[in-house]
């Protein structure tokens, strides 16, 4: 998947080159990405990311999964996927993160917006969602901005260390966003 969301901001899919480069992108960030992202603690390595993209290159071939570099200028600036791609039900999670100094520009919404696009047209999809904890108002403003309606609250839902967080759960069906469109 390549896809270009504006002039100097493409869309692409993970590469294993992409993996000393995006490890370091995580690790300057650590403390940021820690803070909503349970899979931080356990990327102590490139290895650790090559393996992530291994899995999510296998992901995409096999049609289970996306993952895709956001890179504005050349610079990593974050990833956004298709996590756990059901073919059966057509649908998926939409997973986003981007380096801190980066926020506020309006990326993840773009990036968000472009995956939730290539999800509905070419992959088929007929439903997406978001799944962000409630404190996470940068996160949960991506989805509510792109028509993504609240869902509610799953309890507990994802292990952070050594708690559980609860979960707000955010949907967006094709056919609404084919309305949006119009």
């Amino acid at each position: 998947m390549r896809s270009r969301i504006d002039s100097d901001t493409t869309l692409r899919s993970v590469e294993i080159t992409d993996a000393d480069a995006l490890f370091l992108v995580v690790d300057g960030h650590r403390s940021h990405l820690g803070a909503w992202l349970p899979w931080v603690d356990q990327t102590r390595s490139a290895n650790d990311t090559r393996a992530f993209i291994e899995t999510s290159i296998e992901n995409e071939k096999n049609g289970t999964g996306l993952a895709a570099i956001i890179e504005k200028r050349g610079e990593i600036c974050g990833v956004v996927g298709l996590d756990s791609i059901d073919v059966k039900n057509r649908s998926s999670h939409i997973g986003y993160w981007l380096r801190e100094d980066v926020q506020r520009l309006g990326l993840a919404t773009r990036a968000v917006a472009c995956l939730t696009e290539y999800g509905f047209s070419a992959l088929g999809l007929n439903r997406l969602d978001i799944r962000a904890a409630p404190e996470n108002h940068r996160s949960r403003a991506v989805a509510e901005r792109l028509g993504f309606r609240e869902e509610g609250i799953l309890r507990e839902a994802e292990r952070h260390g050594d708690r559980f967080t609860d979960l707000v759960s955010y949907s967006l069906l094709r056919r609404e966003h084919e309305n949006c469109k119009r």
